[in-house]
């Protein structure tokens, strides 16, 4: 079995608890989410779910909802 490393993030507790209960809907761990996640930007070379011409403010996709 390959090595694995672990990664931390802090998260206000109502984020956290709607990550899990979000998850949780598609068979997923948090964990497992993170993990696919990443190795889906690494396979794309860009990060998913952001388009790379959305304007940002302090780094952070900007919403004009």
């Amino acid at each position: 079995m390959a090595k694995s490393e672990l990664i931390q993030v802090r998260m206000s507790p109502e984020d956290k608890a709607a990550a899990n209960e979000l998850c949780a809907r598609y068979g997923l761990t948090v964990s497992a989410a993170v993990s696919l996640y990443l190795k889906t930007a690494i396979n794309q070379g860009a990060l998913p779910l952001v388009s790379m011409d959305t304007p940002t403010q302090g780094g952070s996709p900007v919403s004009n909802a």
